[in-house]
């Protein structure tokens, strides 16, 4: 019965250990991906380059341009899509799982 209690109490923790790993996971890859688009934007003037910013909320985090043009420049040369598969979200939220569910 003692490793059932110990058992029980582990499975109580998993949702909020769950919540806390694909939250940390979530601000990794989007910091990952804001350095990586930062890193090579098309620079003319600066002012796209600038207008990449990153916002971090209690459980999210997200990035983006503010040039209203910024989606005719990822067209010619793209620089958001790469940089999200930089930041390689998916196996990096494996491994933080694998490592919650140990």
């Amino acid at each position: 019965m003692k490793n059932a209690s110990a058992c029980i109490a582990h499975l109580s923790a998993l949702p909020g250990k769950a919540r806390a790993a694909v939250s940390s996971a979530q601000r990794q890859a989007v910091q990952t991906a804001h350095q990586h688009a930062r890193s090579i934007v098309p620079v003319r003037t600066g002012a796209l380059k600038a207008s990449l910013t990153l916002r971090t909320e209690d459980q999210s985090a997200r990035f983006m341009a503010r040039r209203y043009y910024a989606v005719y420049v990822e067209y010619k040369k793209p620089y958001l899509r790469p940089a999200a598969q930089a930041a390689d979200y998916p196996n990096r939220l494996g491994r933080l799982m694998k490592e919650v569910l140990k």
